[in-house]
């Protein structure tokens, strides 16, 4: 199953985790970020994540 993930900097950690449980559950991950647990701006981001799947 295809399966789109996004969190933003304070879910990161969790983010990185489910998405090793998904990957290792054979599942296809896209992730939408963020990519790192530093601040980041939500906008840009929120508008790429709602048109990615």
């Amino acid at each position: 199953m295809r399966v789109g993930i996004a969190a933003d900097h304070g879910g990161f950690i969790l983010k990185e985790r489910l998405a090793a449980a998904l990957r290792g559950s054979g599942h296809e991950l896209i992730d939408f970020g963020s990519f790192s647990p530093a601040l980041t701006a939500i906008t840009p981001t929120s508008s790429s994540r709602s048109r990615g799947l």
